[in-house]
C-alpha cells in the first residue's frame, strides 16, 4: 500500500496505525519511507525499510523504534543515501535510489515469505504533488503498488482514480485528515531530525555510517570528524549532501 497526503495530513500518523492493525495479526509489516525529510527511523536526507514486530508507542513513533528502544525490530534498517531533504532536489538522483531500494525489497521478499506474506506500507514524500505525478508513477511501477491511499486531498484522488480506473491491478481510496495528527508528526518529526544516527546504505552500495565533519584541512589532508563509533574511520569514500548537523 502506498499513502499519499499533503503536508501536515496525517499521512505518517496513518501509516503507524496501519502498520499496528497488520503487528497486532501477527504480521511483520514492513514500512518503507520515501521522505527524505523525514528519516523515520535513520537520519534525513535518506529513504529507508524496515521491518517491525511490536506494536508502534502512539506518543513517540518510528522515534521509539530507533536508537531510543531498538528491540522492536526484527533487521536492521535497509537504508539508501540520498542526501537532499526534498525529491525535486535532485529528481534524477532521487529516482536512482527509489528504484534500488524497490529492486532490494523484492529480492528480500522473494527470499522470505514471512515478509512476502505481511507484504509493505509506503510513506511518500508530502513534497510530491500534482506537479510531478511522473514521479509517483514511478513508485507505483518499481514497488508494484496495489493499493493507493490517499489522505485529505481531494485532487490527488480524484487524478489517481482517473489515472488507474482501467487497471484492475491498483485500487485507490481516500481517508479524511483525521484530529491531532498534525501534532503528533511534528513533534515525531523533529525528534526524529535531531537525535538519531544510524548505519545505511547507498545507491547500488551498503556504507558503514556517518560523520559530522567539523574541520577540512586540505594542505595537511587532515579531517576533523565527530563519529557516534570511537576508533580509525575504514579509508573508504565519504559521501557529501546538504544535511546539516546542528548540536543542540
Amino acid at each position: 500500500m502506498l499513502v499519499l497526503g499533503p503536508k501536515d495530513s496525517g499521512k505518517t500518523t496513518i501509516v503507524r496505525t496501519l502498520a499496528n492493525y497488520a503487528i497486532r495479526q501477527q504480521e511483520t509489516p514492513i514500512i518503507i519511507n520515501l521522505d527524505p525529510s523525514e528519516g523515520m527511523t535513520v537520519v534525513p536526507g535518506t529513504i529507508s525499510a524496515t521491518t517491525f514486530s511490536k506494536p508502534l508507542n502512539a506518543q513517540d513513533g518510528f522515534l521509539s523504534y530507533s536508537l531510543l528502544e531498538s528491540n522492536g525490530i526484527i533487521d536492521y534498517p535497509l537504508v539508501y543515501h540520498y542526501g537532499y531533504l526534498s525529491p525535486s532536489d535532485q529528481p534524477s538522483l532521487y529516482k536512482k535510489v527509489v528504484k534500488s531500494l524497490a529492486d532490494s525489497i523484492e529480492k528480500q521478499l522473494s527470499l522470505s515469505p514471512k515478509y512476502s506474506k505481511s507484504g509493505f506500507i509506503i510513506d511518500t514524500s508530502d513534497q510530491i504533488d500534482h506537479s510531478n505525478y511522473q514521479l509517483l508513477q514511478d513508485i507505483i511501477a518499481d514497488f508494484k503498488v496495489d493499493r493507493i491511499l490517499v489522505v485529505d486531498n481531494e485532487r490527488l484522488f480524484s487524478d489517481f482514480n482517473k489515472m488507474y480506473s482501467q487497471n484492475q491491478s491498483v485500487s485507490v481510496a481516500k481517508v479524511p485528515k483525521s484530529g491531532g495528527q498534525q501534532k503528533e508528526e511534528e513533534k515525531e518529526k523533529e525528534a526524529v531530525e535531531s537525535l538519531q544516527i544510524d548505519e545505511s546504505s547507498i545507491i547500488n552500495s551498503p556504507v558503514l555510517g556517518y560523520i559530522n565533519i567539523t574541520l577540512v584541512d586540505m594542505k595537511a589532508s587532515h579531517l576533523v570528524v565527530l563519529s557516534p563509533a570511537p576508533g580509525r574511520i575504514p579509508e573508504k569514500v565519504l559521501l557529501a549532501g546538504e544535511i546539516q548537523w546542528i548540536d543542540s
